[in-house]
């Protein structure tokens, strides 16, 4: 069942807070633009890689690779109203995945210890294969560990 998410983007207070991100920012003339939505225990985003994110001709770059899936669990972190910081990410490269093709980016959260979160991402073909899978611990501010969207005034005294 897919749900939408009710987290800081939707406390107008927050909306532009995210809207320059490289790979969820609308306001991002040269970002990836991607949506997500809740399904389960899982934050999930579906796009088509473009040309644009290749870097051997015709494969998805490494690095773009490791940004979305960095996106995917930090990104559900953040709806789920913490504001964390990767302090770690482990990627697992499985199969080179071609431009032009339609990809499924899944991401959960295992274990919460303390400030450390514990997550974990992959990206999956359209017949289901794992074309690169991630594990990530992010961190919470010492200070703010979780949002509180009723008491803010703006922007900035969130961060």
């Amino acid at each position: 069942m897919n749900a939408l998410i009710r987290g800081p983007e939707s406390n107008p207070k927050w909306a532009s807070y995210t809207s320059g991100c490289f790979v969820c920012g609308t306001d991002n003339p040269s970002g990836m633009r991607l949506t997500f939505r809740l399904e389960g225990d899982k934050y999930v985003s579906e796009f088509t890689v473009a040309k644009a994110y290749q870097g051997f001709p015709g494969i998805m770059h490494g690095g773009v690779i490791s940004t979305v899936l960095d996106e995917i669990m930090g990104r559900f972190l953040w709806v789920k109203g913490y504001v964390t910081y990767t302090a770690e990410m482990t990627v697992k490269f499985r199969r080179p995945i071609m431009c032009g093709t339609k990809i499924r980016v899944e991401g959960e959260i295992l274990e919460v210890k303390g400030r450390r979160f514990y997550t974990a991402g992959r990206i999956l073909s359209e017949d289901g294969a794992v074309m690169a899978e991630a594990t990530g611990c992010f961190v919470s501010k010492r200070d703010r560990p979780a949002l509180d969207l009723a008491a803010q005034d703006s922007t900035e005294e969130a961060v």
